[in-house]
């Protein structure tokens, strides 16, 4: 596919650019360059033995020869690449040798909320085929790097099998960093009391395995939980709540089913939408939301949406190179999904009213793990049912 040359044959090229400019393309390549040593460290489990305390070179050369089965491993470069680390942040010296920053404690694969396999999956060859296929999916408006497949989860089924476990297990440290948070209560609404008060169930739509939910009602013993989901992860969400939350046995439901076409109503509820909107385009998402709203309209006055997404900043600019999360996630949308997108809070709030909900002054919170919004949405009484 032909890419347009911007300087025909004949033309002059422009002015030679101010150095402030080429400085701040550069700033963008060189971050490129240290996501790549951030996936190098945590493919090398580097965080993972430093979080046992600290070591010099030669002692985590010894122990890469060991448990990564590397004979051969090159102290110097070790060392070289840990220089790198260390610049961004990752790692400090001291006396002992090398020490996990608060960062890199992050990356230790058994911390809560581990930023690892978020890393890891970034460097499977879906997610890398996926940037580098961006100029084909503008040019074609499809994205190719689903080769054939109907959407990201098709896809993701054709991948190997340890690069489907990396993606489910991103999904679930993704969660657990949002699902203290919101299950805590830890934002209030414009009334000044917790979100949670006066509500009889919680319903998890498309909520994975159910950390969210789980959360949720380990935090507010008067609430009951039901989780939808389709028939394959639905299983998997029985065993994990079965083994890693036994103290929630007889207080949910896990209900099988598609939730475009149905979602169960509970009497008096909060139902949960967190990083579902973004999978789908506008149309599919009137179809969800309108599900959504017509269970609601069931449940009873007082029923609310707490929606959880990824919004574009008004402002899109970037400091220091840096992105807002929900811009690069936009890309990976573009280029895995078929019409699934970041949006920004007008956006999101057409899609609501259109299906039938109203969002009550100041109910829009900003103040999520990663970026995250919480939107909060109620029923218009004025609306027409939805159909």
């Amino acid at each position: 596919m032909k890419t347009p040359n911007p300087h025909p044959v004949g033309q002059s090229a422009p002015d030679r650019a101010p150095e402030d400019a080429c400085r701040h393309i550069q700033r963008i390549q060189d971050a490129a360059a240290l996501n790549m040593v951030l996936y190098a460290f945590c493919e090398l489990r580097l965080a993972d033995r430093l979080a046992q305390g600290p070591a010099t070179g030669p002692e985590l050369a010894d122990w890469l020869r060991i448990n990564a089965d590397a004979p051969d491993v090159d102290v110097s470069k070790l060392e070289r690449f840990l220089g790198v680390a260390e610049a961004g942040g990752l790692v400090t010296r001291s006396t002992q040798g090398y020490e996990l920053t608060t960062a890199g404690r992050t990356l230790d694969s058994s911390a809560h909320g581990s930023m690892r396999p978020g890393v890891m999956w970034r460097g499977t060859d879906l997610s890398r085929m996926a940037m580098a296929s961006l100029p084909s999916t503008i040019l074609t408006g499809k994205p190719s790097a689903l080769q054939g497949a109907s959407g990201l989860y098709d896809c993701l089924q054709r991948q190997p099998a340890a690069d489907q476990r990396t993606f489910d297990e991103f999904m679930s440290r993704f969660s657990d960093r949002i699902a203290s948070h919101v299950a805590t209560c830890s934002f209030r609404h414009i009334e000044g009391e917790c979100a949670f008060v006066g509500k009889q169930y919680v319903v998890d739509v498309g909520g994975g395995r159910g950390t969210l939910l789980a959360e949720t009602l380990r935090n507010h013993a008067h609430l009951r939980g039901v989780l939808v989901e389709l028939d394959r992860v639905a299983d998997e969400a029985r065993d994990h709540l079965a083994t890693a939350y036994p103290d929630l046995t007889g207080r949910y439901e896990v209900v099988n089913g598609d939730m475009f076409k149905e979602v169960p109503p509970r009497p008096q509820a909060v139902y949960l939408l967190s990083r579902v909107i973004h999978n789908y385009g506008n149309d599919q998402c009137a179809v969800l939301l309108k599900r959504l709203a017509s269970a609601m309209g069931e449940s009873g006055p007082g029923a609310e949406l707490f929606l959880m997404e990824h919004v574009l900043p008004e402002d899109p600019q970037m400091e220091d190179a840096r992105l807002h999360p929900s811009h690069a996630l936009d890309m990976i949308m573009m280029a895995l999904t078929v019409g699934g997108q970041e949006r920004d809070l007008f956006a999101l709030s057409r899609l609501l009213t259109d299906a039938g909900f109203i969002l009550p002054a100041a109910e829009a919170k900003p103040d999520l793990p990663a970026g995250m919004t919480l939107v909060i949405a109620r029923i218009n009484p004025d609306a027409s049912p939805p159909r």
